[in-house]
């Protein structure tokens, strides 16, 4: 969903969650894939077959 430019409101609605919630999945995740920022913990992510390429 970040991937396709969802923003945190959008994505809290769709998987019924809070949006603080969905604020701090996307601070942790650049970390736990040892990126510096969005775009290359997706990049990251599709290298290693964790989300589909484009």
């Amino acid at each position: 969903m970040i991937g396709r430019g969802n923003l945190s409101k959008e994505i809290s609605a769709l998987l019924d969650i809070s949006v603080h919630t969905v604020n701090t999945y996307r601070q942790q995740i650049p970390e736990k894939l040892k990126a510096d920022n969005s775009i290359e913990a997706l990049n990251s992510a599709e290298m290693i077959g964790l989300i589909a390429g484009k």
